[in-house]
């Protein structure tokens, strides 16, 4: 049997080395038959690349940090692009409540002059 060395994923936390053939020789050692520790040691290896499937690669968090990279500069263009359009919503309220202040005091200043 070969020596492995394979990570598990185990208990949702943690990633452990398991020398298969380490293990199997101390269960040879403990009594147990040679070729029912090989089967143990092929379980033990075969659990462990599968489970090895479930965590997350460095070019894995790579891709998820690109992604949200990504989706940060299009929240960003967003907000950008609507504090554009509310700001020119403002300068135009702004414009037409001046426009109608003034249009309001001509006609006052009219009104008084002819009943004043």
């Amino acid at each position: 049997m070969t020596q492995t060395a394979v990570r598990a994923y185990m208990g949702g936390m943690v990633a452990v080395m398991i020398d298969t053939l380490a293990a199997s020789e101390q269960l040879v050692d403990a009594g147990i038959p040679a070729d029912h520790t090989r089967a143990i040691a092929r379980l033990m290896s075969g659990a462990q690349v599968t489970a090895r499937e479930d965590l997350a690669t460095k070019s894995d968090v790579d891709g998820v940090r690109k992604e949200i990279a990504a989706s940060a500069d299009l929240l960003r263009q967003g907000i950008k692009a609507a504090n554009a359009e509310l700001k020119a919503d403002m300068v135009r309220w702004l414009f037409a409540s001046q426009l109608a202040i003034v249009v309001a005091l001509a006609g006052l200043m009219a009104f008084f002059k002819h009943f004043g």
